[in-house]
This record gives C-alpha cells, sequence and structure tokens, in this order.
C-alpha cells in the first residue's frame, strides 16, 4: 500500500547505517557490515538467490557482514566490501556486473580485477562506476552513450571494467545517474561523461561525451552553444542513431517491464484469492470507457 507519510521499514527500526535506492528496490548497510534488500527482483537485485520480490528486507546472500558500501540502480546492486572489493548481482544485460559474463545473478558475484583497492561506489541503468584508493575512476556496462568514459561509444558494452579518460588520479567522489557519470576531481572540479541531452553535463552543452568534460558553473543558465558529440572516435559516425536507438530500447524495455510487472501482480492476487475482485474491477473500468 502507498503512503504518504514516512513508515518504518520491518526489522530496521535501528541499526542501518546506510541506505542505496534502485529504482523499485531499497538495499541498507547495517552497523555490522551486512546488506539487506528488498522491492521488487525480477532480476535477482536483492542478492537473495531469487526473483520473488519482498515487502520485508531479506539478507543479501554472502553479504551478512564485511560490507562497506552499497549501491543500487536500475534492476542491479553492488557493494564494496571492506578489503575494497567490488561485487555486483541482479540484470546483466549490459555486463553491468562486471564479472565477464552477460548473464544476470541472483547472488553477488566478483568485479573482474577489483579484489581490492576500490573506496566508491555509483550505479547508473546500466553501467557502474568504481572509484579506487589511487583517485582513479573504472567504468562496466552499457555504453552506448560514452556513460564508461572510455572515449569509444560501443553499443555491446563492457563486462569487465575499463579505466575513465583522463581520471587515473585525482578524484575524491563519484555519483551515476541513468546513462552519465560525474567525478569531483583536483581543485575542487567536476566532470561528467555518457548522456547529456537533457543538458546533464552543465556546461552549456546538449549532446553525450565519451570523454569527461568539465561542469560550467560560470555559465548560469546562458543557452546552449554546442550540438556536437565530443570524443568519440571517427567510427561512431557509423552509429548516428545510437541515442534514438538507445532511447527507443528504454522505452520498449519499460513497456516489457510493466507487462511482467503486471503479470506477476495478477498471478500474486489470484494466490491471495483476490482474482474474482480484480476481475470485476476490471470488467466495471472497461465498461465505463465504453
Amino acid at each position: 500500500i502507498n503512503s504518504g507519510v514516512p513508515v518504518d521499514v520491518s526489522s530496521l527500526t535501528s541499526g542501518v547505517s546506510a541506505i542505496a535506492a534502485g529504482t523499485g528496490h531499497m538495499c541498507a548497510l547495517t552497523h555490522e557490515g551486512g546488506g539487506k534488500c528488498w522491492g521488487w527482483n525480477v532480476t535477482g537485485q536483492l542478492g537473495d538467490g531469487t526473483t520473488t520480490y519482498s515487502i520485508v528486507p531479506v539478507d543479501v546472500h554472502g553479504l551478512a557482514s564485511g560490507v562497506a558500501a552499497l549501491a543500487a540502480a536500475f534492476y542491479h546492486t553492488c557493494a564494496i566490501t571492506t578489503g575494497g572489493s567490488v561485487k555486483c548481482w541482479g540484470h546483466n544485460g549490459g555486463g553491468q556486473l562486471g564479472n565477464g559474463s552477460w548473464t544476470q545473478s541472483l547472488v553477488p558475484v566478483d568485479v573482474v580485477g577489483l579484489a581490492s583497492g576500490a573506496s566508491a561506489i555509483a550505479a547508473g541503468s546500466d553501467h557502474t562506476c568504481a572509484l579506487m584508493t589511487g583517485g582513479g575512476v573504472k567504468c562496466w556496462g552499457s555504453n552506448g552513450l560514452g556513460q564508461l568514459g572510455s572515449r569509444h561509444v560501443d553499443r555491446g558494452g563492457s563486462n569487465v571494467p575499463v579505466d575513465v579518460t583522463g581520471l587515473q588520479s585525482g578524484v575524491t567522489a563519484i555519483a551515476a545517474g541513468g546513462a552519465h557519470t560525474c567525478a569531483l576531481a583536483g581543485g575542487g572540479r567536476v566532470k561528467c561523461w555518457g548522456a547529456n541531452f537533457d543538458g546533464e553535463f552543465g556546461d552549456g552543452t546538449a549532446t553525450y561525451s565519451s570523454v569527461p568534460v568539465n561542469v560550467d558553473f560560470a555559465r548560469q543558465g546562458l543557452p546552449v552553444t554546442d550540438t556536437a558529440a565530443r570524443g568519440v572516435p571517427e567510427r561512431s559516425a557509423e552509429f548516428p542513431l545510437v541515442p534514438v536507438l538507445a532511447g527507443l530500447a528504454a522505452g520498449i524495455a519499460m513497456l516489457v517491464r510493466r507487462r511482467d510487472r503486471e503479470a506477476d501482480d495478477r498471478r500474486a492476487c489470484t494466490v491471495a484469492g483476490l482474482r474474482p475482485w480484480v476481475d470485476a474491477r476490471e470488467a466495471g473500468t472497461a465498461a465505463a470507457e465504453e
């Protein structure tokens, strides 16, 4: 049931040190270093070994302790352990789990090459980035709009971490949006890369970039002056419809997820003995529309 006021999360009225919010699921880090998640679980984003959604927190498999940070995204979740390793679970169609495969996982899997040295984690819709203790940034997952910052636009993405161009050191914080990422670099500068159709970069442009660009805090609402993609090699000209296709694919995926969710809700109502009520309500709605 939706609520217009805050309600207590079952079994988590105390002992929580951090939280992370995904599109349809939530996760919490306990004082003991354990990970707990709840909500939608169609791709295993709760990490409990199932695809059954849960309205109460469940333990993330194998992470009852030793977790330092969590990041939740569209349909996947990642964690940094106290030893600096990175683990991810859930959807993996873009390689966002970083374990060298394209297959979803219902339990945490190790990110290739990140067994230690990670200090922060950020997750976008279908990509993930990690800040390393040396100040460098690595990203993996979908890259159709340059969200990995690797100077390439690749519809296939990368299922293992790659270095972000020009950010091998000096970064102190990272944050990821749907298909873009930003980093706090030396001197208080902010650099962003990936999608920029809504001005996410704050630099007066509205086109994507596969390399980090500086946020221009001096512009303060000046009009857009540049509409050319930057940091994209010449071969990217072969893919002029990448942004359009990426948006179309996202729209189709959303419709599919909505259809699947409605189907699951129907099954849940049937199990709960509410199916006759649902059928009656839908019949009344159809009659009203006619």
